[in-house]
């Protein structure tokens, strides 16, 4: 019986009642499972106030309920980084509790294969790969388009309401600030107009002003206005100016606009068809690519992960989440600053900048995983 293999196990121990290897690899998954759970929830709850703060400075501090709209696209954005950091952490969890309660121990002499132990791992890890590859190829990009939409509608959206008595307005470029209000005009205001047509901004100063905003269109009502750092006439005056809504908010770049928001099919398609210019092609490839890893990246945690946990089984669990963490941090880094900078200065092919870090971390992983097996 398992329950023999060490004294450490009471009857009531939970492995006291395992009767077959099935049984093993799902109480393996349970642990598994909790952890992610705890992992992934521990983040969601120390992200919450964070992402709520950077709505409200999006949403140009709009109501609570624009605030609690735009929340749950934020959170589709965390997505491919929350599921794979917090299955690391549980499977460093996992393994090194086991490893320290010589559960391990007691498994491997009732002659429990280690690979075959890291069999419910290996497919969690398959799964929750898949989910986030799918998110980050295919519901993220569309989803940062429905959030820049949503960003700005709600910007426009709660200008249209200001509150009474508030003396600062801005949206995107356009920034309003007056000395007080009186009902709906703004007194002793200066305000800074974004040009049309790719000229510079005007600013201006106004003993009076009022705003008004259709749905396509900003119009502001002046009078006692003069330009300021303008060839125009400085003398006092009347003015009624209006801007389109769309080009009050700052431009993207190109490939932003065409590209950031799309599918990696569609992003395929778009190369395959010649349609991307030659000086984008190089960062919409290592964009592509860099998505696609996300697939790999759980695998990949495990594989480093596991070993961690049984390899530091002297240490506490704070000193193999640590050790998580600090592995997490180098991936990303890796990933995200020189994979990245060596792909935009064309050192390296953007598909091996994307992939580099993966098969580095891959081949860690299977060194680490190599060391626990022959112990």
């Amino acid at each position: 019986m398992l329950s023999q293999c060490t004294p450490r196990w009471g009857r009531g121990s939970s492995l006291a009642r395992i009767p077959d290897r099935v049984t093993l690899q799902l109480y393996i998954l349970r642990q598994l499972l909790v952890g992610l759970v705890f992992s992934v929830g521990g983040m969601l709850v120390i992200a919450v106030p964070g992402m709520a703060i950077g709505a409200i400075q999006r949403l140009g501090g709009a109501f609570i309920g624009l605030i609690l709209g735009y929340l749950p696209m934020e959170f589709v954005g965390l997505v491919p980084y929350f599921i794979p950091i917090g299955f690391l952490l549980a499977v460093v969890s996992a393994y090194s509790r086991m490893a320290a309660d010589n559960e391990w121990t007691a498994m491997c002499m009732a002659g429990f294969s280690p690979l075959r132990l890291f069999v419910p791992g290996l497919v969690l890890a398959g799964l929750l790969g898949g989910v986030t590859w799918y998110m980050d190829t295919a519901v993220a990009p569309p989803v940062g388009k429905l959030k820049r939409d949503y960003r700005n509608s709600a910007i426009v959206r709660g200008i249209k309401s200001v509150a009474p008595g508030q003396t600062h307005v801005r949206i995107g470029d356009f920034v309003l600030s007056s000395r007080f209000r009186e009902g709906n005009e703004f007194r002793e205001a200066q305000i800074n107009i974004p040009g049309a047509d790719g000229q510079e901004d005007q600013q201006l100063l106004a003993e009076r002003l009022s705003v008004e905003i259709t749905d396509t269109e900003l119009i502001v009502h002046t009078k006692g206005a003069r330009w300021i750092h303008s060839n125009r006439d400085a003398s006092l005056a009347d003015f009624t100016i209006k801007r389109p809504i769309n080009t009050l908010f700052p431009a993207a770049k190109p490939e932003e606009i065409k590209y950031k928001f799309l599918t990696n099919t569609r992003l395929r398609a778009e190369l395959a068809a010649g349609r991307v210019p030659e000086a984008e092609v190089r960062g919409i490839t290592y964009r592509m690519h860099d998505r696609d890893t996300k697939g790999a990246l759980c695998l990949i945690f495990f594989l480093v992960g596991a070993p961690t946990g049984l390899l530091l089984r002297g240490g506490t669990q704070l000193g193999a989440l640590a050790s998580a963490v600090g592995f997490a941090l180098i991936y990303y880094t890796l990933s995200l600053r020189i994979g990245l900078g060596l792909a935009s200065m064309g050192a390296i092919p953007a598909w091996l900048a994307a992939w580099g870090t993966t098969v580095l971390g891959l081949i860690a992983g299977l060194l680490l995983t190599f060391k626990v097996m022959r112990r």
